[in-house]
């Protein structure tokens, strides 16, 4: 039987949420508390959480504001930005969040090691931003400080795998906040060099598209404009598919597989 994990990605910044476009141009949208709790009233998979500053500012995680938002949720979270050090995880995962979603330090093998040996690879999403550059070639980019670190994809997937993370946040920043679909030739060549789930993000814009993100070869589909939009006008609405929608959209992928 064929699931779908659908999973918001909610973005932190300067203690609200936003969205961005291409990464860039943010649009406020409240508090995350808040915004937490509405999602409470949907059948949410799970939520990620991203501080877009905290890493770029090399700020630490703002821990008292990840316990207030793991109060609010009833749902399994995990939270990203900022993260330095086997402490930072301890904290964050003795808040109430389920998992870590590492991006920055990932070149930091012993500090993946520590976490997967204290709390389980299921603990660590290797979260990997991809940029298709004009020829149409796919780098993974790495911030560091305000400069980005180009790198060929693949080669980062692989290197990436090897460190015994447990699942790959794969990031368009193409397509982040377009509402023009997901980047499927994207999800298709990540997964062809990796046994890592993949949990795709990036240019949702109707829930058809959590289907082909499946299809494509990744085990979640994830989005951020499509959960807190009612439409491309940008008005501000949480919503989230019901269990029939859901059903639909498994069963139209299940009859387009056939």
């Amino acid at each position: 039987m064929l699931s779908i994990r659908i999973i918001p990605c909610l973005l932190l910044s300067q203690s609200a949420f936003v969205k961005t476009i291409k990464f860039e141009k943010r649009n406020y949208l409240g508090d995350p508390c808040n915004i937490v709790s509405q999602f409470n009233n949907f059948s949410v998979d799970e939520i990620i959480i991203l501080d877009i500053d905290a890493s770029r500012l090399n700020l630490k995680p703002n821990f008292q504001l990840i316990e207030s938002i793991a109060s609010e949720s009833f749902i399994p979270m995990a939270y990203g930005g900022g993260i330095s050090s086997l402490s930072d995880v301890e904290k964050i995962i003795n808040s109430g969040v389920e998992k870590v979603v590492i991006n920055s330090c990932l070149e930091n093998t012993d500090l993946i090691y520590k976490i997967e040996k204290k709390f389980g690879r299921q603990c660590i999403v290797a979260s990997i931003d991809c940029y298709k550059n004009f020829w149409g070639k796919y780098k993974a980019c790495k911030r560091k400080g305000d400069k980005y670190i180009y790198t060929d994809l693949v080669d980062y997937i692989i290197t990436v795998e090897e460190t015994g993370v447990g699942e790959i946040f794969l990031q368009s920043i193409n397509n982040d906040g377009m509402m023009c679909g997901y980047d499927l030739k994207l999800i298709e060549l990540s997964k062809a060099y990796t046994t890592v789930p993949i949990i795709a993000c990036g240019g949702a814009k109707c829930r058809d598209d959590f289907g082909k993100v499946v299809s494509a070869g990744a085990s979640a589909a994830s989005a951020g404009s499509v959960f807190v939009y009612s439409s491309t006008n940008k008005s501000v609405l949480i919503n989230y598919p019901s269990i029939e929608q859901r059903e639909k959209i498994i069963d139209k992928t299940q009859r387009a597989g056939a």
